[in-house]
């Protein structure tokens, strides 16, 4: 696939298989905490490049984040495409995070319902809003899918592999997670 320019062009990617290109590892986004970033909400990401069949997508890259401090929850792993410099979530697994409710698409089956805190958010299911609304708003995807509870990272990898089709998902590992934090 040479460009991606089009809701097509996504749909094609998400379907292929798709591989983790190299060893990422989990990194710090935010060093110190602030008051506009409180150590409640100091994140850990891993950012990947995929390949198909040994050839590097390069508008796509898997991003994952989690919480530093809260083991087991706030996780999002999603699939990304660049245009015009900016990279922008297409598809997207959030895993016991913050509950999700539908309210931008009427026509959309789970419209105006909490979707609850594990949901995904597929590029199919907002879709209405074009190619203009995924690569170019400021909106992140609003429609939302539930998802059975999965007990454990392992779990959610597992299901994030299936979802985006990406082979060796699994090998990320586990955040390094910390012990959560107390403030008086």
């Amino acid at each position: 696939m040479d460009a991606i320019g089009g809701l097509d062009d996504l749909a094609e990617v998400l379907k292929l298989p798709k591989r983790i290109d190299g060893t990422p590892d989990w990194k710090p986004q935010h060093k110190v905490a602030t008051a506009e970033t409180p150590p409640s909400n100091l994140r850990l990401a891993v950012e990947a490049t995929l390949s198909v069949e040994g050839v590097t997508l390069e508008a796509i890259k898997l991003h994952a984040a989690a919480s530093k401090f809260e083991p087991q929850r706030k996780v999002a792993i999603q699939l990304m495409v660049l245009h015009r410099g900016r990279w922008r979530p297409f598809t997207r697994i959030d895993w016991r995070g913050s509950p999700h409710k539908n309210s931008k698409d009427p026509g959309f089956e789970h419209h105006l319902r909490d979707v609850g805190e594990t949901h995904v958010h597929r590029l199919a299911d907002n879709a209405f809003l074009g190619w203009p609304g995924i690569v170019a708003s400021k909106e992140d995807l609003p429609n939302a899918a539930p998802l059975e509870e999965l007990g454990d990272f392992a779990a959610l990898l597992s299901l994030a592999a299936r979802e985006l089709c990406i082979e060796n998902l699994t090998d990320i590992g586990e955040p390094p997670w910390e012990a959560s934090l107390t403030l008086p």
